[in-house]
């Protein structure tokens, strides 16, 4: 393949990945690994992560590092396969979902993903976390798909995060209107009460996590305005 050809083909790949491409996918279209090399000596290709590089020039955002660890997780297909694909092909999960959505005040630079089944990443920095996902759980932040904010904020429940981390998520994606609290299935936190003291069921934890965020007044009234007519009702 000419020169020519070569970056072409790069740049285009580059172009609808956010400025990033792996080799894996270079290799699929004909541009060998030591042209991928080549171009990355000469100051053409910077090196964003194992086998993934980004045009130099691409704005360097702070969900570039998330964005190059999602791309390594199916280094050969394309971006649109994968969404074509998703929820299979894996999705940025619990903290780094709350980041990506900008909820909440969670730190640390672990990428975790949620694929569904097992795998292994020889990254210290990346957590992989195996469940079953539907279309309904995922939604995107800058074309990167995520779990929803109500998804996440299960996820992290479950998980054991400090339970203000997570009422600050919430309570984000209450005022930014992500999540109705009066609408949700509070079943989707039942598994995570225990795990956070509480002995009763996700009714339960929802109400103690907007009470932590300061909805108290607001949504959590309405929730349980909601919930006493429906007891009523029944």
């Amino acid at each position: 393949m000419r020169k020519a050809e070569t970056w072409a083909v790069v740049t285009q790949l580059a172009a609808a990945q956010w400025g990033l491409l792996t080799t894996a996918q270079a290799v699929r279209f004909g541009v060998s690994v030591l042209m991928m090399s080549r171009l990355a000596e000469r100051g053409y290709l910077e090196r964003e992560a194992w086998g993934v590089y980004r045009l130099v020039g691409t704005p360097a955002t702070l969900q570039l590092p998330r964005q190059a660890a999602w791309l390594q997780l199916e280094p050969k297909l394309l971006l649109e396969e994968r969404w074509r694909a998703l929820p299979e092909t894996g999705v940025a999960s619990h903290a780094s979902a709350a980041r990506a959505l900008d909820l909440g005040d969670l730190l640390g630079e672990v990428h975790e993903f949620t694929v569904p089944g097992r795998r292994r990443t020889r990254r210290a920095d990346v957590v992989l976390h195996k469940a079953t996902l539907t279309k309904d759980d995922v939604t995107f932040a800058q074309a990167l798909p995520v779990t929803t904010a109500w998804r996440t904020v299960c996820d992290l429940a479950a998980d054991g995060v400090d339970g203000e981390h997570v009422a600050g998520v919430l309570a984000d994606a209450v005022r930014t209107e992500l999540v109705d609290p009066r609408t949700v299935d509070t079943s989707d936190l039942d598994r995570a009460a225990p795990v956070n003291g509480l002995a009763a069921d996700g009714q339960q934890l929802l109400h103690h996590l907007l009470d932590i965020g300061g909805l108290v007044g607001g949504a959590a009234a309405a929730l349980a305005e909601d919930h006493h007519a429906a007891r009523r009702a029944g």
